[in-house]
């Protein structure tokens, strides 16, 4: 494993593992090199940048450094954009990522690398960026599956049941929906982790951005407002409301 000592560029792919074979190897560089290509290219309206590699001499570290006639603040765009990213897909907020299919199928390819935990390979991924380490495991292989298959997204609300809370990584919680009473993701954001903790097995409604399936099911949503609707006990009884309609006839 790498230290912040042994990384020479700003941008520097590590690739650690047991028996990794030449493909794989070559796999993982293609898409390191076609990630920052393509991320350079969004950043730079005058064109593509031009990187150059930088080998350490039996290392598993492959280091990148722009052209010197890149403007510096186009080259911190990329890098900026490189660590959010990796960042964001591994907590799985979706909504913060913002590359393009071609970019985010690689980026899983690099993940991918370190779910194969068998007897042949065992391996992990990390970009370093400015000397800061992003580590890429199945939380990002995850998190691009659910963007890729995403139809579409829109802003809305989910009533169900709140249950099944993941501390692991970014908290997670799922909600069952009264509509179909299946499992929808949540994610929670750092400010609303008391209020989920508070409310867990309950009946909620929750409002947010919505990713929805090709067949219109929602499939996640990171909530922004949550309001806990009344359990059985808390509703009026029939006679209350008997008594409410009562009036309410010899009113009319």
């Amino acid at each position: 494993m790498a230290t912040k000592t042994d990384i020479a560029t700003d941008l520097t792919l590590e690739l650690n593992g047991k028996n990794m074979t030449s493909r794989t190897f070559l796999v993982a560089l293609k898409a390191f090199f076609e990630i920052t290509q393509d991320i350079s290219q969004t950043e730079n309206q005058k064109g593509s940048i031009e990187w150059f590699v930088q080998v350490k001499e039996g290392s598993n570290l492959i280091g990148l450094y722009p052209s010197s006639t890149i403007p510096q603040a186009v080259v911190n765009a990329v890098y900026l954009k490189i660590s959010q990213g990796v960042a964001c897909m591994e907590k799985d907020d979706f909504q913060e990522v913002d590359f393009s299919e071609s970019t985010l199928k690689n980026f899983k390819k690099l993940a991918i690398i370190s779910e194969k935990n068998d007897a042949n390979f065992q391996g992990s991924v990390k970009i370093w960026v400015n000397r800061s380490p992003f580590k890429l495991t199945h939380r990002t292989v995850a998190c691009v599956n659910d963007i890729l298959s995403v139809s579409y997204t829109d802003y809305g609300s989910i009533t169900g049941t709140l249950d099944v809370i993941s501390n692991r990584g970014a908290l997670h919680a799922n909600i069952y929906d009264d509509l179909r009473d299946k499992p929808i993701q949540c994610i929670v954001v750092e400010d609303m982790k008391a209020e989920i903790l508070k409310y867990f097995g309950r009946r909620v409604e929750v409002y947010g951005l919505i990713n929805y399936s090709q067949h219109g099911n929602p499939q996640k949503i990171k909530i922004e407002t949550l309001e806990a609707l009344p359990t059985s006990t808390e509703l009026p009884s029939y006679k209350t409301l008997g008594g409410i309609l009562k009036d309410y006839t010899h009113a009319h």
